[in-house]
């Protein structure tokens, strides 16, 4: 859960290397960890630090300096080890206010994108892709899988002679898939799955310019029929495709 204008505090995380001259931190997990956010490095034997996060430099590793001043000063921590137990921690505090401008920036993405950046990147902004894969977390069990895709294709021009006159073709049995349109897209049309549904107004309506065919593949039964009219206008050619098992 964010917090307006804050972060939130984070539970100490152990180091797991020494500290170095140059200010370097590696730990386990630092994505809540945020460039000039304040911490408190403490180790056994050792007073407290705190000091700054000058940058975050890989997925576990941070480079700390004094509170504010420049962004390159780093602070020495050679004396806070694994052996001392040292650790890193942040209290919740109040995020240093950002220029509009700086935001703009930082979401623009360079020539030859030349775009505002809307894409997913990870805690250290950077993209996934092939080598930085999106973390998935999911069980998944495939067993065998047979896939048998329909041998035999058919095209049928079916004439619709007289608008509001309802016309039917019947498939191929073993019927699996098919695609229907008006030729040219000149008029509207009317499909119903039984004799006489147009006529009660329990029908499909394919505008022009749009085709007309399933979700999906399926098994349909044989002797398939389908029920056509035109709306508005006569000799009109209907284009059925279709797939099925020869």
């Amino acid at each position: 859960m964010a917090i307006e204008r804050w972060w939130r505090a984070i539970a100490a995380q152990s180091f797991i290397s020494d500290g170095t001259t140059g200010g370097d931190i590696q730990i386990d997990d630092l994505c809540k960890f945020k460039v000039k956010q304040r911490v408190v490095i403490s180790a056994i034997g050792e007073p407290e630090k705190v000091l700054e996060i000058k940058r975050i430099c890989s997925p576990t590793l941070i480079k700390v300096g004094p509170v504010g001043g420049n962004i390159k000063a780093v602070t020495d921590i050679t004396a806070y080890t694994v052996a001392k137990l040292a650790s890193i921690r942040a209290e919740e505090q109040g995020r240093p206010p950002i220029d509009s401008k700086d935001t703009m920036r930082a979401t623009y993405e360079e020539e030859p994108t030349v775009a505002w950046r809307n894409v997913l990147v990870d805690c250290l902004g950077d993209f996934y892709d092939k080598d930085n894969r999106f973390p998935v977390d999911a069980e998944v069990s495939v067993g065998e899988i047979n896939i048998d895709l329909p041998n035999a294709e058919g095209f049928t021009v079916l004439d619709v002679l007289t608008k509001d006159t309802e016309e039917s073709f019947t498939f191929p049995d073993k019927l699996q898939y098919y695609r229907v349109k008006v030729r040219n897209h000149e008029d509207v049309l009317k499909i119903g799955l039984s004799a006489g549904d147009i006529a009660s107004g329990d029908y499909k309506t394919v505008d022009r310019g749009n085709s007309f065919e399933p979700d999906h593949p399926n098994d349909f039964p044989d002797g398939y029929t389908l029920y056509f009219e035109t709306k508005t206008k006569n000799n009109m050619k209907l284009e059925i495709e279709y797939w099925y098992f020869s």
